[in-house]
C-alpha cells in the first residue's frame, strides 16, 4: 500500500488552492455583477498572486470583493492553514465580516489579519472584535488604513469595549493600526483602548494616525502608557498633539522600562515648542527613528534642539520636513551633524535657501551621515557647489536629493565635476531643477562608477570575510574538541554528583527517621513531664490544704494547753493557799485537817490528771510536728528528681 509523502501533500494543497482560485472569481463576477467571461484581468492576476500555498498567505488588496468572495475566503481558512489574510481595501462590509468570524474564532494558524477599508459598520466590527476575542493567537491585526478613503471602517462606544475586551484577553497581539477609523461623536479612541494596551505583554507598534485624538487625550494615553516594557513604536501622526502632550510623552521616554525605538509625529502642528522636549528625550532614551514633519518646528526651537543632537548616541533618523526652518536655522542644523550617531536626516520643504551652504563643512568632517534629503528648500548654485565640495572628503554619505530647487546647469557641471572625487555617493535626485540632460546623465555615470568601484571592492572584502570565516572554523573545530572534553568531564562529574546526591538523600532519610524518633520521644518526654508536674501540683496543693489543716488544729492544742496550764497554775495557788490554811487550822482543828488533807489529796489527782493529759497533747504535737516534716522531705526529693530529669533531657 502506498504511503503519502509531503510531496504529495503539497500537491493536494496546490490543486485546493486551484479551486479556491477558481471560486474565488466566480464569487468576484457575483459581487461586482460581471460575468466571468468579462471579469477583469486585474482581479485574475491579484488571486493568482494573492493565494500562495507556499507562504500560506492571501492577499487579495482593491478588488471590491464583497460578501460572496468572505464566504469563500472562510472556507479557505477552514481548509486550509493560512497563516496570513490581507484582504484590505475592498467591500466586505457587514455581511462579509458575519461569514469571517465564524472561522476566525476557531482558527489556529491566522497571525496576521488586515481588514482596513472595507466599509465595516460597528456591528460589522463587533463581529471580527468577537471572534477575535476567542483567537489566540493574532499577531497583527489592522483595521485602519494609510490613505484617506471613503470605505474606512467604523466604530462606536458599543463596539469599544468588544475592542478593550479583545486587547486583554489577546496576549499575542504585537501590532494594532486603527489609523483613519472613524469614531463615534460619543467616542475617544484612547479610550477605548488605553485599558486594554496598558502594560500588554506583547504589544510592540501602535498605529493611530489620523484618528482624531486631541491633545488632552494624547497626555492620557502617554500616561497611562508608562510602566509598559513591551511598546517599541508609535505612530501619532495626523493628530493634534500639543506642548503638554509632549511634556507626557518625554515623561514616559524618560522611563527605566520605555524600550521605544520608532516615534512618528507628522502632521502636529500644535506641536511647535515642545519638540524641544521630545527631542531632548529620545536623544537620552532608546529612540532611533523620530518623525517631526509638519510640527511647526522653526529656527528658535532648532537652536535650543540642537545641542541636544550633538550629544545624541542613539538616534539614526531625524525627520523635520515641511516645517519653518530658514537660513538661519541652517547653523543649528550644522552643529547638530556633529552627531556621532544621525544617519538619515530630512530636511525637505523647508525654507534653507543659501543656508544650505552653512552645512557644508559639517557634512565634511562627517563620517556617519549616510542620507541628506533637500528637496523643495529654495537651494541655489552656492550652496549645490558647497555640498559638492564637502563631498570631496565625505565618505559616508550613500544618498543626496535635492529635488525642485533652484540649481542651474552649471552649477550642475560643477557638482559633477567635484563629485569625480568621491567614492561614495551611491544616489543622487535632482529632479525639478534647471539641469540637462547631459547634467544628469553625467552625475548617473559617476554614480555608476561608484557603484562599481562598491562592486569591486565587494569580492575583496567577501575573500576577506572568508579566510577570516576559515580561521574561525578552525577555532571552531578547537573549541568544539574542548567542548567535547568538557562535556566527557561534565558526564563524570554529574555521574559522581549523582552518586554523591544518592549516598546524601539516603543519609538525609536517615537523619529525617532519627529526627523523626527524637521528636517521637522529646513529645513522650514532654507528655510525661506534664503529666509529673500536674501530679505535683495536686499534690502541692494536698501538701497545702494538710498543712493548713495540721496548722489549725496546733494552734487549737497551742490554746488548749495555755487554758490547762492556766488551770495548773491556778491550781497550784488554791494547792498553795489550802496548805498555808492547813498549816493555819493544823493546831487547832485536827478533824479539819482531816478533811483538808482528803481535799488535797483529791485535788492532787486532779493536778495529776492534768500533768498526764498536757504530757499527752505534747506528745501528739510532737508527732504531727514530725509528719510535717517527712513531707517537706518528702517535696525536697520530688523537687530534686526534677532537676535532673531536666539538665538530662537538656
Amino acid at each position: 500500500m502506498r504511503t503519502h509523502t509531503y510531496a504529495d501533500t503539497c500537491m493536494q494543497r496546490h490543486s485546493s488552492f486551484g479551486s479556491v482560485k477558481e471560486a474565488l472569481k466566480r464569487a468576484w463576477a457575483k459581487d461586482t455583477g460581471e460575468t466571468y467571461a468579462n471579469a477583469q484581468r486585474g482581479f485574475v492576476e491579484a488571486v493568482d498572486e494573492g493565494v500562495c500555498v507556499d507562504s500560506r498567505s492571501l492577499v487579495i488588496r482593491s478588488q471590491k470583493m464583497g460578501p460572496a468572495c468572505s464566504d469563500i475566503i472562510s472556507q479557505a481558512l477552514g481548509w486550509y492553514e493560512v497563516e496570513k489574510l490581507d484582504i484590505a481595501d475592498n467591500l466586505l462590509r457587514d455581511k462579509g465580516c458575519e461569514a469571517l468570524s465564524s472561522v476566525l474564532s476557531s482558527s489556529r494558524t491566522v497571525t496576521h489579519i488586515n481588514i482596513a477599508s472595507n466599509d465595516i459598520s460597528p456591528k460589522g466590527m463587533a463581529y471580527i472584535l468577537y471572534a477575535l476575542e476567542e483567537h489566540a493567537r493574532c499577531e497583527t491585526l489592522v483595521l485602519g488604513c494609510d490613505q484617506y478613503e471613503a470605505n474606512c471602517n467604523r466604530l462606536n462606544s458599543t463596539v469599544s469595549k468588544e475592542l478593550t475586551s479583545v486587547l486583554k484577553c489577546n496576549t499575542t497581539l504585537r501590532s494594532l493600526d486603527l489609523s483613519r477609523v472613524i469614531c463615534a461623536k460619543d467616542l475617544d479612541i484612547v479610550d477605548c483602548i488605553s485599558h486594554g494596551i496598558r502594560n500588554h505583554p506583547s504589544l510592540q507598534h501602535l498605529k493611530l494616525a489620523y484618528a482624531g485624538i486631541s491633545g488632552e487625550s494624547a497626555s492620557e494615553l502617554f500616561t497611562k502608557l508608562c510602566g509598559s516594557s513591551a511598546l517599541e513604536s508609535i505612530d501619532l501622526q495626523g493628530n493634534e498633539v500639543n506642548y503638554r502632550a509632549c511634556g507626557d510623552l518625554a515623561a514616559f521616554l524618560d522611563d527605566s522600562q520605555c524600550r521605544l525605538t520608532k516615534l512618528v509625529l507628522s502632521d502636529n502642528p500644535k506641536i511647535e515648542s515642545g519638540a524641544v522636549l521630545l527631542i531632548e528625550a529620545c536623544c537620552r532614551s532608546a529612540v532611533t527613528h523620530l518623525v517631526l514633519s509638519n510640527t511647526g518646528i522653526d529656527d528658535e526651537v532648532m537652536s535650543e534642539a540642537s545641542r541636544y543632537l550633538e550629544e545624541s548616541e542613539r538616534l539614526q533618523t531625524l525627520n523635520v520636513s515641511h516645517n519653518n526652518i530658514t537660513e538661519k536655522g541652517c547653523v543649528h542644523i550644522a552643529s547638530a551633524l556633529q552627531s556621532r550617531s544621525l544617519t538619515h536626516l530630512i530636511l525637505s520643504h523647508n525654507k534653507l535657501g543659501d543656508g544650505a551652504a552653512q552645512l557644508a563643512p559639517a557634512l565634511e568632517a562627517n563620517d556617519v551621515l549616510q542620507t541628506l534629503e533637500l528637496d523643495t528648500c529654495r537651494v541655489r548654485d552656492q550652496s549645490f557647489i558647497a555640498i559638492g565640495v564637502a563631498l570631496i572628503n565625505n565618505g559616508a554619505l550613500h544618498t543626496l536629493k535635492a529635488s525642485n530647487n533652484n540649481i542651474s546647469d552649471n552649477a550642475g557641471k560643477g557638482f559633477a565635476a567635484l563629485l569625480v572625487k568621491n567614492r561614495t555617493l551611491q544616489k543622487v535626485v535632482v529632479k525639478g531643477n534647471q539641469l540637462e540632460h547631459a547634467t544628469v546623465m553625467l552625475i548617473r555615470d559617476i554614480l555608476v562608477k561608484n557603484k562599481e568601484l562598491k562592486s569591486n571592492e565587494e569580492p575583496q572584502r567577501l575573500q576577506k570575510e572568508v579566510a577570516r570565516l576559515h580561521y574561525q572554523k578552525s577555532k571552531l573545530h578547537e573549541a568544539n574538541e574542548e567542548l567535547r572534553e568538557c562535556q566527557q568531564q561534565r558526564q563524570k562529574v554529574a555521574e559522581i554528583l549523582e552518586a554523591h546526591e544518592h549516598e546524601f538523600r539516603m543519609s538525609r532519610d536517615d537523619a529525617v527517621k532519627k529526627i523523626k524518633e527524637l521528636h517521637n520521644k522529646i513529645e513522650k518526654d514532654r507528655r510525661e513531664l506534664e503529666n509529673v508536674e500536674a501530679s505535683d501540683r495536686l499534690k502541692g496543693e494536698e501538701v497545702a490544704c494538710y498543712r493548713a489543716r495540721v496548722d489549725g488544729e496546733i494552734s487549737e492544742l497551742q490554746q488548749q494547753l495555755e487554758e490547762h496550764q492556766a488551770k495548773s497554775a491556778a491550781l497550784q495557788g488554791e494547792v498553795e493557799a489550802a496548805k498555808q490554811k492547813l498549816q493555819d487550822l493544823e493546831e487547832g482543828l485536827a478533824s479539819e485537817a482531816n478533811r483538808l488533807k482528803q481535799e488535797t489529796a483529791k485535788k492532787t489527782e486532779e493536778a495529776q490528771d492534768w500533768q498526764d493529759k498536757i504530757v499527752l497533747y505534747k506528745q501528739r504535737l510532737t508527732e504531727l510536728q514530725n509528719k510535717v516534716i517527712a513531707i517537706e522531705t518528702q517535696e525536697a526529693t520530688k523537687k530534686q528528681r526534677k532537676q535532673s530529669r531536666s539538665k538530662s533531657r537538656s
